[in-house]
This record gives structure tokens, sequence and C-alpha cells, in this order.
């Protein structure tokens, strides 16, 4: 059985292995201490967890724990206590049967799927009621500190969760309180042949009744040492580069068009390399954070941003942006778009001839409207 042994002056304490209750008292305490899971034992730098879902509804079963990261991996954490005799080998199974549900759902479905989330009773205290952009910067602001990084992007978020799952990228987790040698090297073969991770993580809890605290001693198991850090940022020469292969020449001039709009703002931020389509983006400053309103792809697609704009630009001024793009012939946005989170397209062909200007004219507005002198690039 494992044991703490706690040295203090001439005596010794030991402190016994405690276990859980209950699966879900496991998955509580996953969901509330994120860092719980040790992954820079098997990935370099790893970016920090946010939880988006539990008991997620995925194929014909419900996923245990959900996790996300600026990189736009999702983490899948599925429990299961030695005492469940599901915790050989039936867990793998399982665990795997929900990673490939999992690979089938679209980015905005992840997207809706976490807001819901965050809205609900089951999300932590620091990020409930927050929207996942939101959430995700008040994470990244705390470990950037702690960890020294710099701050991440988060306007392409969901394009990133889209990719990561057209790639096959996602990690899944087996969390148990004791391991079987022949779980250990199923995970193991499995991780080792597969462009996703599948790791074993076993969580030892004890219970210190003197303080009345619960220690934990986390070990990672089977996994081959694998990076998930995100591409490097993409500057314009590399964009262009992306832009080239758009075959539709009246769209490739119409990003081109907004490109130069954004870059003379000094209001353009830049998606990052090894995606399939390029990207950048449009910043305001508001109140002293940036805020993204629309993204245009070397791929000829454009969102706009609805989404991450609601909650920090007043309502009226959406609004009135909302009607604004409604002047352009064939744009249709409805009130939705101001409670939903929603990033809606605008087919590039709509913006030929005057419908590129009303489109530029819209923006300059709302950056009229809550001060466009401070964009930010």
């Amino acid at each position: 059985m494992d044991r703490i042994v706690i040295r203090e002056g001439d005596r010794v304490r030991v402190l016994k292995s405690a276990g859980y209750a209950s699966e879900q008292e496991l998955q509580d305490f996953l969901l509330r201490f994120p860092a719980l899971i040790p992954l820079e034992e098997a990935e370099e730098d790893p970016l920090p967890l946010l939880p988006i879902g539990r008991e997620v509804t995925l194929g014909s079963g419900s996923a245990d724990v959900l996790f996300l990261d600026a990189a736009g991996l999702l983490t899948l954490v599925e429990t299961k206590l030695r005492k469940n005799p599901e915790a050989r080998r039936t867990v793998v199974g399982q665990t795997l049967e929900y990673g490939a549900s999992l690979s089938e759902l679209s980015a905005e479905d992840v997207v809706s799927r976490a807001n819901a989330y965050l809205r609900s009773g089951h999300a932590a205290e620091e990020y409930r009621a927050l929207t996942l952009p939101e959430a995700m910067t008040k994470l990244l602001e705390t470990s950037a500190t702690e960890a020294g990084r710099e701050l991440l992007p988060l306007s392409d978020l969901e394009a990133r969760v889209g990719e990561q799952l057209r790639d096959g990228r996602i990690r899944l987790i087996v969390a148990v309180d004791d391991i079987y040698d022949e779980l250990r090297k199923t995970v193991t073969f499995v991780n080792t042949h597969s462009s996703f991770g599948i790791y074993l993580l076993q969580l030892v809890r004890f219970k210190d009744d003197d303080d009345a605290r619960d220690i934990f001693v986390p070990h990672l198991f089977g996994y081959a040492r694998k990076s998930h850090s995100l591409p490097p940022v993409l500057d314009e020469e590399k964009f262009r580069e992306k832009l080239r292969d758009l075959r539709d020449e009246e769209d490739a001039q119409i990003v081109e068009e907004l490109l130069r709009f954004t870059a003379e703002r000094d209001a353009i931020g830049w998606g990052r390399a090894g995606a399939a389509e390029a990207s950048f983006s449009f910043y305001y400053v508001f109140d002293g954070r940036r805020i993204s309103i629309f993204t245009v792809t070397s791929g000829g697609h454009l969102w706009v941003n609805f989404a991450w704009m609601k909650n920090k630009i007043p309502a009226q001024h959406i609004d009135q942006f909302r009607q604004d793009l409604n002047r352009i012939p064939g744009v249709a946005f409805d009130e939705s778009v101001l409670s939903d989170d929603k990033r809606p397209p605008i087919r590039l062909c709509l913006l030929s001839g005057d419908g590129l200007a009303l489109f530029k004219q819209a923006v300059a507005s709302l950056g009229d409207a809550i001060g466009w002198g401070e964009a930010l690039g």
C-alpha cells in the first residue's frame, strides 16, 4: 500500500492512501485542479487545461471530463477506480470509442458545448458565466505569468480546434487510483503507434488528518514523448504565400483589400503557421481589451466575430454594426447573433462592387463608436 512518511523533528508520521469515495469524487478533483495531470512528464511545455465539460454525451455514452487548451487541443479524461471491473482493459476501448466520437464533432459544436458548460453550475467559480474566450484568457493570464509565457491570441481558437480535430490530434487520459500492469502495457502500445496521445494517470490521494489537507501524488504512464505546442505566428509574407493558392482571382483581390484595410489601421493580428489556411484578424481595443472584429483566411473565408465582441462591446454598438452589415446585398444577420455564440461567415462574392465599401464602412463606424484610434496591432 502506498504511503507517505513525514518527519517532524525526532518523530515520523505515516500517511496512508486515502482513496476516493467514488469516481465522481476523482472527477471533482480533476475539474477543480487540472494541474493534477502532470502533462510535463509527457510533453514539452504543455499549455494549461480549461475544463469545458462533464458527463459529455458522445456516441452511445458519456465521457467523464473534457478539457481544452489554447492550442485548440481537446483532452478527454475517463475515470475508473480499482474496484470497478472496467478498470482493467475495458476502459481503454471505451476511451478510444469516446475519442472517435469526439473527433467527429465540429469546432463550432465544441465551442457551443464549452459555453454551455461555463454557464452551468458545474463550472469552476472563477470561470462561471464567462464565454470560452473570456475563460481561456483568464486562465492564460495566470499561467503565462507563472511560466513566463507570452499571452496567446485567441481570435482563431475555434479555427485551431477545427484544425486539431481534422488532423486527429486528441489527447486521451485514463485516470485511475491504482494501475494494473496489463492496463499500462495496453496504453503504452496504443499511444506509441497513434497520432493522438492516450495516457494513463495514476492519482494517489493521501489525507493528513492533522491539518485536513489532501495530498496527491500523480504519475503519468504509457506515453511516447510528443509535442502539442502551438506553431509559430504568421507574418504578412507567409500569409501571402498561402494566398497564392486561392484560385478565384476576384476573391484574392478582396482578401488583399481587407488585408490592406486592416494593416492601414494598425489593427492586424496574425494566425499561426501550419494550418491549411493562413489567417489574420482585425482587432479593436475597447476598455483595455483587444477584441477581434472579423477574421479572413487565405482560402477565401471571412467570419464576423460577434461571439468575441459579446459582453466586451456595448450591445447597442454591436447591434448597430449588425444593421450596418445588413446593408450589404445578400447579408442578413438576425438578432440572434447578439445573444448566441456565433461567428457567421460572409461570402467574399458579396463584397464585390459596393459590398466591400459597405463592409469597411460598417467596421469603421463601429470603431468610431468605441474609439477606433485605440486599434491595436
